[in-house]
């Protein structure tokens, strides 16, 4: 078993244990009650699934628009696959470290060479990054509009001012990266002070990191300026993936519809909307693999709030197996057929080389 193989089985023994130590606290602290399981049927797990899955082809969908043109046989079933492989390694990995390496290495299965699978993923970030802020940006519209509040520790307060907040900070992220791509002495400074955090006792891995980051950051400036030059070209894959991130958010107050048996409310929705934009931001600093325990424990803690205490866990179970563990073992399984079908792939081309040669 190589040392890769080996990480990934201990992630998955620590997600195990650490999911084990969370459930047992959420049970002793009253979180989840015995009844909870109730609201554990096929029904209310079908519906999270399902709109996890679509949100995946949808994201899926964007990044097939924004890839489109720029790699040879490019389709939206090798869009889907690689954005598979990256949430089966982000899901296993402390801090979603392996999502990305792992889509380099889908991309790769496929025929692309390392530089083309960088600068496809650099312009799916890039759209990303952008239909991000029109997606704080579209929520701060609607919420200024209709005069939405939202609770926050027992006082109401306007909704478009807590989206004002992460509106702002993403901006400011944006200009970050941006500045990291075109100012060179800030870009070495930056991947520098990184490198030594990570990795200050392997030399040779810092001097990897170093030169990878730089590449990374060559490949932004580039995929920026010509991004740029012709912008109108990726509106679809924008408004695709903001589509994608309002299904992605609307997973709890899924689970909570499905438990609950109310009717669909667009002040509740953006509630849970921005609930879970919060949740995902404490627990993505979290070096836990998949975020397993913080996750229900953070969302004790944050919907203990705005969903009753009878029905707060049978969301919570719903919610998380239904958005996590059920995906996890459908990558999985999806992931070892692809192996299966690359491998099969790889033989023929070696049959025919031998044939022809």
């Amino acid at each position: 078993m190589n040392g890769k193989k080996k990480s990934y089985v201990f992630n998955a023994v620590i997600i195990v244990l650490v999911t084990a130590l969370s459930v047992v606290y959420l049970v002793k602290d009253g979180t989840i009650k015995n009844e909870n399981l109730k609201n554990v049927t096929f029904v209310s797990l079908a519906a999270v699934v399902g709109v996890y899955v679509l949100s995946m082809l949808v994201w899926a969908l964007s990044d097939y628009f924004a890839v489109k043109g720029t790699l040879k046989d490019w389709s939206f079933l090798k869009s889907f696959n690689d954005l598979i492989y990256g949430k089966l390694a982000s899901s296993v990995t402390p801090l979603k470290s392996g999502h990305f390496p792992m889509r380099v290495y889908c991309l790769t299965r496929y025929g692309y060479s390392f530089y083309e699978s960088l600068t496809a993923l650099s312009m799916c970030q890039i759209v990303a990054s952008v239909a991000s802020f029109l997606n704080y940006l579209t929520v701060f519209i609607v919420a200024t509009a209709q005069k939405l509040t939202v609770s926050v520790s027992g006082k109401t307060v306007g909704l478009n001012i807590v989206v004002l907040i992460g509106l702002i900070f993403h901006f400011l992220t944006i200009c970050f990266v941006c500045a990291l791509a075109f100012v060179a002495p800030l870009q070495r400074i930056f991947i520098n002070l990184v490198s030594k955090i990570k990795f200050r006792k392997d030399e040779q891995k810092r001097a990897e990191y170093i030169e990878s980051e730089t590449i990374k950051y060559k490949i932004y400036k580039e995929r920026i300026v010509a991004m740029g030059k012709v912008f109108y070209r990726y509106i679809p894959a924008v408004l695709v993936y903001v589509a994608y991130m309002f299904l992605t958010s609307s997973l709890i107050y899924v689970a909570f519809l499905a438990v609950s048996g109310q009717a669909f409310a667009l002040s509740d929705y953006f509630s849970y909307y921005l609930l879970t934009i919060g949740a995902a931001y404490i627990t993505n600093v979290i070096p836990i693999p998949g975020a397993a325990g913080s996750s229900e424990i953070v969302f004790g803690l944050l919907f203990k709030e705005v969903i009753a205490a009878n029905i707060l866990g049978g969301v919570l179970l719903v919610w998380r197996i239904g958005s996590y563990y059920v995906p996890l073992i459908l990558a999985i399984i999806q992931f070892y057929i692809s192996q299966a079908l690359f491998s099969a792939s790889d033989r023929k081309k070696l049959q025919q080389k031998d044939v022809h040669g």
